[in-house]
């Protein structure tokens, strides 16, 4: 009877022990998963700005989006996250979206088909949770830009 019990629980502990690496994989499918869909969320409303809307030289009267952006905790779902970071900063209209997960490489996206400024540099999202992201339609130079910023600075440095 004892030799059974022994028995099943070194089984037991086999198979938790194989199938960990898969449950890992398996988290870190879902988590960028879901960061590449909010990511998505933002570069959708930033698109959809000069399309649906006029622009105008006042930022103040500028049309605007709000875009929420869920960052997950780290749980047995999500991998955990190093980061999320906005950035529009660079010379020319191309704009940069990237994520990394804690001990991972950086996956990064560009974008040239919409001007993307973060004027007060880029926009990065460190802890988890709901995170509020202002998008806004300005006139620059007879081009418009859609301006990134972040509404919730209370909660952490937006550089």
């Amino acid at each position: 009877m004892v030799t059974r019990f022994v028995v099943a629980a070194v089984l037991a502990v086999a198979l938790v022990a194989a199938s960990m690496p898969a449950v890992e994989s398996a988290r870190i499918d879902r988590t960028a998963v879901h960061l590449d869909g909010e990511l998505t969320n933002i570069v959708d409303a930033a698109r959809d700005l000069p399309q649906t809307e006029d622009t105008v030289d006042d930022s103040s009267l500028a049309a605007r989006r709000v875009v929420a952006v869920s960052v997950p905790e780290r749980s047995l779902t999500s991998a955990p996250i190093d980061y999320v970071e906005l950035d529009g900063r660079g010379p020319t209209t191309s704009a940069s979206l990237s994520y990394r997960l804690t001990g991972h490489e950086e996956t990064t996206y560009r974008f040239t088909r919409i001007s993307l400024s973060t004027p007060d540099g880029p926009v990065r999202l460190s802890t988890a949770g709901i995170h509020r992201l202002s998008l806004a339609l300005v006139d620059r130079g007879g081009r418009p830009v859609v301006t990134l910023r972040r509404l919730d600075l209370g909660r952490e440095e937006s550089g």
